[in-house]
């Protein structure tokens, strides 16, 4: 085993860095994963409440319901 590491090393791999950098990325999705699932159910709460809405109100809270996702 120790020889394939060093193998690794010589090749110009830093596995620690690798690593490091590996974890951080993985971080990063995990929070991006997080946000988008509250970002989902916001969504749905306000498409619950739209719907209940006139339909005069729909006319002007369309926007609003787009907004709330995609021009965040």
């Amino acid at each position: 085993m120790e020889g394939r590491l060093t193998g690794w090393h010589d090749k110009g791999i830093d596995l620690t860095h690798l690593q490091k950098s590996l974890d951080t990325t993985a971080g990063d999705i995990v929070n991006g994963q997080r946000e988008s699932l509250v970002e989902r159910k916001e969504l749905a709460q306000k498409t619950k409440e739209y719907r209940k809405l006139d339909d005069e109100q729909k006319k002007e809270e369309w926007k609003g319901l787009l907004k709330c996702r995609y021009w965040k």
